[in-house]
């Protein structure tokens, strides 16, 4: 299957004689679902010759160095408190005097939300991928009355837009949809039979996220125990990758999980790893990709692995359905109980060799049809070509006195 990388388009980031001039914000760029996102985008637009800067304020690093070989500046401020953080984007904005910001992240994109009182001089564009637990609290309702601010609200998922306009009616002419892209030239499947696969009797199950209570660590580690119960023959190994916490001084659910590791006898089944640089090699070598969060967004782990032609057991939360196939393209489970993901990845284990490719050859189409990343970023492109023309309009008429 012929894979698709994101093309350059050298015009694409020139209005006249001047290159459209975009800050990106966001926490950090160290490994997450929304940090591989910026990247990605960033480095997009640098090849298609925008004029591109990236905002950070916390301290790790994971993405700095692809984004850094794209030529793109990464300037981190240096604030430690939320009001210092908001100063300090406001400050940074105004001094680089972009014509769109493009902001990942509650946080990153309420500060470039107040950055633009009292006169809005530059397009903005901010993200909402989740709403924890399905429901939109008042807090919650709160700050997304911010998105006032904003030209447009990117989300991932039309589960999620629907809880945005239920809970705020307003936001209804504001929020996208926009899924994610994957790079379908990095994430591809093993090039021959066998390429980097598992011993055979063996399932390799692999999961990249970090280690908070929402990617459900501890469901997991329960599967793995019910697994061993129900199937004590099956030789099932997993491996999860993923950012601890240390950095922020989160590392609790961390040492916790190892600790379960210890008690519960899993450490010859269960290995727990930091972040994982080579991802690409690390989904060829699994036999399943597993996400057993109680919540997503579009997630890229979905995309990745899909496009590695690796099944996957995923949650059935969200817009999962849609981008796994239940019994076509991988499993869904119930992430609330255990033995439902336990069941799921036994299923895989049990199935034929040529099930299981078969499985992976349909896994990686749908990621083609679904996440492209040519369309992901000219989805993008449409609204900063729109929200450039409303700022330079504003300028124009500010100088003119019209």
């Amino acid at each position: 299957m012929k894979a698709r990388r994101v093309e350059g388009d050298r015009s694409a980031g020139v209005h006249g004689n001047d290159r459209v001039r975009i800050t990106c914000v966001i926490d950090t760029l160290d490994q997450g679902g929304a940090q591989r996102q910026l990247s990605m985008l960033a480095i997009a637009l640098a090849r298609r010759s925008f004029d591109i800067e990236i905002l950070t304020y916390l301290p790790t690093r994971f993405f700095d160095p692809e984004a850094e070989a794209a030529g793109i500046p990464i300037r981190r401020l240096p604030a430690r408190t939320k009001p210092g953080r908001a100063l300090a984007v406001r400050r940074a904005i105004s001094a680089r005097q972009p014509d769109v910001v493009i902001a990942y992240l509650a946080g990153p994109g309420l500060y470039a939300e107040l950055a633009r009182l009292p006169r809005r001089r530059f397009g903005l564009i901010v993200s909402e991928f989740v709403v924890p637990d399905d429901t939109v609290r008042l807090a919650h309702r709160l700050r997304l009355a911010a998105h006032s601010l904003a030209d447009t609200v990117v989300t991932e998922t039309d589960h999620t837009r629907r809880l945005l306009v239920q809970a705020v009616p307003p936001l209804a002419r504001k929020v996208v949809v926009i899924r994610n892209g994957v790079d379908l030239d990095v994430f591809h499947p093993a090039m021959t039979t066998g390429q980097s696969r598992p011993a055979a009797g063996i399932t390799r199950a692999l999961v990249f996220a970090g280690y908070r209570p929402e990617k459900n660590p501890f469901g997991m580690l329960m599967a793995m125990e019910r697994l061993r119960r129900v199937a004590p023959e099956a030789r099932v190994e997993l491996d999860w990758y993923g950012s601890t916490g240390a950095a922020y001084s989160a590392d609790g659910v961390y040492r916790r999980l190892r600790e379960v590791v210890r008690t519960r006898g899993l450490a010859d089944v269960v290995r727990l790893h930091g972040p994982a640089h080579d991802v690409a090699r690390l989904y060829r070598e699994a036999s399943v990709v597993c996400l057993p969060s109680f919540y997503e967004g579009c997630s890229n782990v979905i995309c990745e692995a899909a496009a590695s032609g690796v099944p996957l057991v995923v949650s059935d939360i969200c817009d999962n359905r849609r981008f796994v196939l239940d019994g076509v393209t991988g499993f869904l489970a119930d992430p609330h109980a255990p033995d439902t993901i336990a069941q799921a990845i036994l299923r895989i284990h049990r199935m034929s060799a040529e099930d299981k490719r078969e499985m992976g050859r349909r896994a990686r189409a749908h990621a083609e049809g679904l996440f492209d990343p040519n369309r992901f970023v000219d989805e993008y492109l449409a609204l900063i070509e729109r929200a450039a023309r409303r700022r330079r309009g504003r300028v124009t008429a500010a100088r003119t006195g019209n």
